[in-house]
């Protein structure tokens, strides 16, 4: 997957958690929600392809993005860095 598309799928997705977190100001962790956890995840499985030189750490915050204590606000700031790499 080049680029593009995976700039526009993290771009969608952050937009999409922020104005979820924004209207609800409830910082719900990703377990609770099986369709955005998902999500979260497959962005994280592409940038690790797209991105080699950060593909364990990517790897790694997929793992992570199931634990109890990996909040939205962990997420959108994780999309951010995304966005930031492939500026």
């Amino acid at each position: 997957m080049d680029f593009k598309k995976l700039k526009k799928m993290t771009e969608l997705l952050n937009n999409r958690l922020k104005k979820i977190y924004s209207s609800t100001g409830y910082n719900s962790t990703l377990r609770s929600n099986a369709s955005e956890l998902a999500e979260v995840r497959n962005v994280l499985k592409i940038a690790s392809k797209t991105l080699p030189g950060h593909k364990i750490y990517f790897e790694n915050m997929y793992e992570k993005a199931g634990f109890p204590t990996f909040y939205r606000s962990d997420t959108l700031d994780l999309l951010k860095h995304i966005l930031e790499l492939v500026k």
